[in-house]
């Protein structure tokens, strides 16, 4: 699959380490094609222990008022995603591989250069190795340090997986708007022959369209069960660093750092997720709006002929099918829902330090 073709190797390896491929790529390398269940299967038996442990010592960890009914929330949220996790990466995988081997087939030229990391990809990073770093000074047992760790680091790196399948078909949606902006510029008088070509281009981005509406499908679970988590996480640690800051803590920088290197991990997941996705979605309805530069160039030479006008119905595909990503119809899942998840935070800290007060 060409996909995994311009994905580095050491990323590969993180996902078949981690169960979020469950199947081997061809022409891998060696060490990916040995990575794969060992470490998932540690995964799934480390979360049942912790999962157990955590349950079992719950009610001595000394939290109390709404300390005790958030980190319940945190915890309901953390046991959700990661089994919704495990069990979705081995049933989405052999449906994901065929529709991935399905858009390979899609041929449309591009360019073979290797994927590169975002800005927002490198910050997420920055922000996991600094959340790493910061959990031997924390006061949190280690234990419950990685019971909330592990599920975030997984379902982050399941959304870096998602954004690098969304990237590559954004490439294919980002040739296909190359080819129709040649047909603009275009001074071919063989009007016959260019709108061949754009209905081809316009099957082209119909197919690519179900493809992407049906593999995005299979990460809506896991992503609404991602999102849960993120909010349980956001709302539990902006209300401690609050509270921190006013009621003072024996280690008061240490909470703090910590907290905060945490609140702003989750702001860079949630930033890189939708951006993915949006970008992804904007690029996919390009297509329309060249569709009707071309129309109009016609209309200005005065040539609409049948070929010509058959334009309109062309036009009528791309705007039956045009791209919104959503997670299970629940929320749309572009700019408006960072807006949304951001301001829902602040409402219920605020409400929560009303309750306190």
């Amino acid at each position: 699959m060409y996909l995994f073709e311009t994905l580095p190797n050491y990323m590969i390896f993180v996902y078949r380490s981690l169960g979020i491929i469950q199947f081997c790529p061809k022409n891998s390398h060696k060490i990916v094609k040995i990575s794969p269940t060992v470490l998932y299967v540690c995964l799934q038996l480390y979360f049942l222990y912790t999962s157990v442990k955590f349950s079992s010592d719950y009610m001595t960890l000394g939290f109390t008022g709404l300390f005790h009914y958030l980190d319940l929330l945190s915890t309901v949220g953390t046991v959700l995603s990661m089994l919704t996790s495990l069990v979705m990466f081995r049933k989405r995988s052999k449906r994901l591989k065929t529709l991935l081997e399905q858009t390979d087939k899609i041929e449309i030229f591009q360019t073979n250069e290797k994927s590169r990391l975002s800005c927002i990809q490198i910050l997420l990073f920055a922000g996991i190795v600094g959340l790493i770093l910061l959990v031997p000074f924390s006061n949190s047992m280690i234990d419950l340090s990685f019971f909330y760790f592990i599920p975030l680091f997984i379902n982050i790196f399941d959304h870096m997986f998602l954004c690098d399948i969304l990237n590559f078909i954004s490439s294919k949606f980002g040739s296909i708007n190359h080819h129709l902006r040649h047909q603009i510029k275009t001074e071919d008088e063989d009007i016959k022959t260019n709108i061949r070509r754009v209905q081809e281009l316009s099957f082209s981005h119909y197919n690519l369209v179900d493809l992407t509406k049906k593999i995005t499908r299979l990460f809506e679970i896991t992503t609404l069960a991602a999102m849960g988590m993120w909010f349980g996480y956001m709302v539990d640690g902006s209300y401690y660093t609050l509270h921190v800051l006013v009621h003072g803590s024996p280690s008061f920088w240490t909470d703090v750092g910590f907290n905060c290197m945490f609140g702003v991990l989750h702001f860079f997941w949630l930033c890189f997720v939708i951006d993915g996705f949006a970008r992804t979605q904007n690029t996919a309805n390009l297509a329309a709006i060249y569709l009707h530069d071309i129309w109009n160039k016609y209309l200005e030479r005065g040539k609409l002929d049948r070929n010509v006008r058959y334009l309109q119905l062309i036009s009528i595909r791309f705007y039956n099918t045009k791209v919104r990503f959503t997670a299970m119809d629940f929320f749309s899942l572009d700019w408006t829902f960072g807006h949304l998840m951001i301001a829902a935070v602040a409402t219920y800290v605020v409400i929560l330090i009303e309750i306190e007060i």
